[in-house]
């Protein structure tokens, strides 16, 4: 028991001294505060501990109040105190969406990263504006507020659908009325746009809105992908008290029904024989396999909504641009995210952070070359047969294009899977000195196979 304990104790120290290390030192500010922001983006902010330094509002009783609630903060009604703050790296937009144009536009200008919430305008010549404006001052990181590419069931999402050809989809968002605001700006965006970033560019096939004298308007929509057809209807015909968001996608392996962003099920799809379902002969239950979803038991910062929302993923991407943190070795971290022995022996091996960024060159270096090999390989054969891709009726630069991207994908893996092994190989190590990884070791397994010079 004493040396089970003591295993169970490093884990937890190595994971808590992990937790410490990512700490962030730029400056932040915050412009706009309303309900969305106090509840949804500042929470992630402090839990982040981002050193914000303004927030922004109109109003000078809240600036005031500001001051006096958040401790090290600044309440100011004015923009250009912010943007002419040089210590100020990022800032997070989310005031009314008539201001975002003209906020975004002079934060670019002052050389800042831009967070800003959707829509960052109201119409394609604002874009065309603001797209100029980028090329004419360069522009620093900037990431829209489109929270659900980043939610943890859009992550398992995208890798489970690129290994399975794709039928058709119908996704469902309803809520109740809006009157508000613009209810294709501000609440279909999100399905929309979820859609283009799962499938790609669509054109539409067909379109009917209903409106309703209340003031209620519903979409039905029908979207052409280039390898998927999709029915949407986006309504705000229905209730705030039992909104729902459901998105089935149905491929050759199975079924995926995403609900709310909450919860994400796949079921394998059944057997068939010339044409007869075989369920209906042989009746069974059938596997419902959930992919991703909720533990509302357990009381941790990743089964809280603002987690399985993406609000959480979206703010912290935006901060490790600003910070540099997708390093090599966050670069690393990823590499060995998918095995836990690989992970917890890459952190005992390496104590201090010149060791993890010494260790992680080289196992990448190494994983690098030897998958690029291989990949250049397959690019020269899938290149040399792009004449036989016209002969079906298919574009044969875009089938090219679309197979060179799917060996990407797996050139990605095998540059991790190398990196697993590579790591893996050093839990040999019995000395080191000072608990620097290969130093004095000359004679590992590692060594002698030519993982490490």
């Amino acid at each position: 028991m004493g040396y089970l304990d003591n295993i169970i104790g490093r884990y937890k120290y190595i994971r808590s001294m992990r937790e410490l290390s990512h700490t962030y030192t730029q400056q932040y500010a915050l412009v706009g505060f309303g309900n969305h922001c106090a509840n949804n983006l500042l929470p992630v902010i402090q839990y982040l501990q981002l050193p914000l330094k303004y927030i922004c509002c109109t109003s000078e009783k809240k600036a005031e109040l500001i001051s006096q609630k958040y401790k090290g903060v600044k309440g100011t009604t004015s923009l250009q105190d912010i943007l002419l703050d040089n210590t100020v790296s990022g800032v997070f937009v989310a005031a009314n969406p008539h201001s975002h144009f003209q906020i975004a536009t002079e934060t670019i200008k002052a050389g800042k990263s831009l967070f800003i919430e959707k829509p960052p305008c109201e119409n394609e010549r604002e874009l065309k504006s603001l797209i100029d404006t980028i090329m004419l001052y360069g522009s620093q990181h900037i990431v829209v507020g489109l929270q659900r590419r980043f939610a943890p069931a859009t992550q398992v999402l995208k890798k489970r659908l690129k290994g399975d050809g794709k039928r058709h989809y119908h996704y469902r968002y309803l809520t109740g009325l809006y009157p508000e605001g613009d209810t294709l700006l501000d609440l279909f965006i999100h399905p929309l746009d979820y859609a283009t970033f799962l499938f790609g560019e669509a054109k539409i096939k067909n379109l009917d809105v209903i409106r309703s004298r209340d003031g209620a308007q519903t979409l039905f929509l029908v979207l052409e992908h280039q390898d998927i057809t999709g029915m949407l209807e986006l309504s705000t015909d229905y209730s705030w008290q039992e909104a729902q968001e459901q998105l089935n996608i149905s491929t050759d392996k199975g079924l995926y029904v995403l609900e709310n962003m909450e919860r994400l099920d796949f079921m394998p799809r059944r057997s068939a024989l010339l044409g007869i379902p075989l369920e209906k002969v042989f009746p069974n239950n059938g596997a419902t396999i959930c992919l991703y979803g909720r533990n509302n038991f357990v009381p941790t910062i990743w089964n809280n909504q603002i987690v399985s929302q993406g609000f959480f993923s979206e703010i912290k991407t935006f901060a490790d641009m600003i910070e540099n943190k997708h390093g090599i070795v966050e670069l690393m971290y990823e590499a060995l995210s998918g095995n836990e022995e690989a992970l917890n022996n890459f952190n005992f091996l390496t104590v201090d952070d010149k060791a993890k960024r010494a260790l992680a060159k080289e196992v990448l270096l190494y994983s690098l070359d030897k998958a690029w090999v291989d990949h250049i390989d397959k690019l020269e054969a899938l290149k040399s047969g792009i004449g036989w891709r016209g002969q079906n009726g298919k574009n044969p630069i875009i089938t090219y294009q679309n197979e060179a991207n799917e060996l990407y994908e797996k050139f990605k893996q095998q540059v991790y899977d190398l990196a697993i092994e590579a790591i893996l190989d050093l839990k040999d190590y019995t000395a080191l000195k000072t608990r620097n990884v290969y130093a004095n070791k000359t004679e590992s397994n590692f060594q002698k196979r030519g993982k490490i010079k």
